[in-house]
């Protein structure tokens, strides 16, 4: 709860911005945080299942996120770290479909970089040598 999660460029790193500070602090932003954590994303697809006329049927979205957590105070680097999350979702012949179907694919594998800087978080601050 004594994390500060500033801006992440893009809609992308709004979201996961969002979903960072709902598990992190669901209190709302500290008034006097211990610590400040910064993230960069990275976005990219794959594509699978290619028919005989070179059309893929089936992607992978992959999104990495770099982490680093900074004392407030010093502004020393405690913890460095990277997750990546893959998640795949079909192409279909409706534009529309296909778009609803990456979107959700984005909202997992944020769910799931969220979940995953959290927990190692959660171990690096529990320990006592990082208070």
């Amino acid at each position: 709860s004594q994390i500060s999660i500033p801006p992440i460029s893009e809609r992308l790193g709004q979201l996961l911005r969002i979903e960072l500070a709902n598990r992190l602090t669901p209190k709302g932003p500290p008034l006097a945080p211990a610590y400040v954590l910064n993230v960069e994303l990275t976005e990219s697809k794959q594509s699978l299942g290619v028919r005989k006329d070179a059309t893929a049927t089936r992607a992978n979205l992959i999104i990495t996120a770099n982490f680093d957590l900074l004392d407030s105070q010093a502004g020393k680097k405690l913890l460095s770290g990277n997750v990546r999350s893959i998640n795949s979702y079909n192409i279909l012949d409706a534009k529309f479909a296909t778009l609803s179907a990456e979107s959700d694919a984005r909202r997992r594998a944020l769910r799931d970089l969220a979940t995953e800087i959290q927990s190692r978080l959660g171990i690096f601050l529990s320990q006592p040598t990082a208070n």
